[in-house]
């Protein structure tokens, strides 16, 4: 009897170890920390910018603008009569000539002043050339090129003598435009009118070529 109940002692205190040491290792194992999450790399999360593209300008199709050539002076060119139009029907059409003798392009553009003068000390006869037509382009005069203005001279002898108070010419006295310098070309064939209120001439825009 008595050594049953050892027995049952002994298997009681072997439970009760058992017990022990599986609480022993459930506390070791619930006392652990838990491992450190892996920190996550920036680079990984955020997007690298795109480099902006940069444009280069494309060449341009024009140059640089081309200065235009100085005015022609009185100084550049020569001035001779050109026979022109001819005439006809109490007018005559020559041709005012500008040659360029210069080295260098000059810039003919809109009108001569044109006058008839005589008296063989320059006076002026009457009144100057009215313009007409100025809708014409500049001429670029190079050097050795002509250009020429028309003009349209009507007969000083159609008019009354009494009103137009004629007076033989010595040619005609030029100044270009931009310029202060006259030019003369003798022209002893035509007669002006001293009476300034008529107009004998009239004088149309510079051109190319001498005709």
């Amino acid at each position: 009897m008595s050594r049953v109940v050892v027995d049952a002692a002994k298997a009681a205190a072997m439970v009760i170890a058992s017990g022990l040491a599986v609480i022993a290792v459930a506390g070791c194992q619930s006392g652990a920390p838990s491992p450190a999450p892996s920190p996550v790399s920036s680079s990984a999360s955020t997007p690298a910018s795109p480099s902006p593209t940069v444009m280069s300008p494309s060449p341009s199709s024009s140059t640089s603008p081309s200065v235009l050539a100085a005015p022609c002076r009185a100084v550049d060119v020569t001035l001779t009569l050109g026979a022109g139009g001819g005439g006809g029907a109490g007018h005559r059409l020559p041709y005012l000539v500008f040659t360029n003798d210069s080295a260098a392009p000059c810039l003919l553009s809109g009108h001569p002043s044109v006058a008839l003068v005589g008296g063989g000390n320059g006076v002026v006869l009457g009144a100057k050339a009215t313009p007409v037509s100025s809708s014409a382009k500049p001429v670029t005069l190079n050097p050795g090129k002509a250009a020429h203005a028309p003009l349209d001279v009507a007969v000083a002898e159609n008019y009354d003598a009494s009103q137009c108070q004629p007076q033989p010419a010595d040619g005609f006295r030029v100044v270009l435009p931009n310029d202060s310098q006259s030019l003369f070309v003798a022209a002893s064939d035509y007669v002006g009118c001293t009476n300034a209120s008529i107009t004998l001439m009239k004088v149309r825009p510079f051109a190319s070529g001498a005709k």
